[in-house]
């Protein structure tokens, strides 16, 4: 996800509008995927989702690379997509260091 455009902030509501900001001035400096938000600001999940959706719909975030609809976006499965055609990455430095962390042969 990545900012298109900054909300107006004077229309924001009071409680609401601190989370915002933060949530706007991240994905202004560094674009970033939706489920790290709430990690990458220290907020809970059930705060993050849904302003996350609020700025979707009225188009002041935009999703990167492909088309994800804004449920899709704003509240991400807990399961990794898989793509069967990429192979596993086994022989990578990082596929050795990953198969290390997680004691998998």
């Amino acid at each position: 996800m990545q900012l298109a455009s900054w909300p107006p902030l004077s229309e924001l509501l009071l409680d609401t509008a601190p989370q915002v900001t933060r949530i706007c001035a991240l994905l202004a400096r560094k674009p970033s995927v939706g489920m790290l938000i709430p990690a990458m600001l220290d907020m809970p999940p059930q705060t993050t989702y849904p302003l996350l959706r609020k700025l979707y719909d009225k188009g002041h975030i935009c999703a990167l690379g492909g088309t994800a609809t804004a449920e899709q976006t704003a509240r991400p499965s807990a399961e990794p997509a898989k793509n069967p055609e990429l192979p596993a990455a086994t022989s990578s430095f990082l596929g050795k260091v990953w198969q290390r962390l997680t004691s998998r042969k």
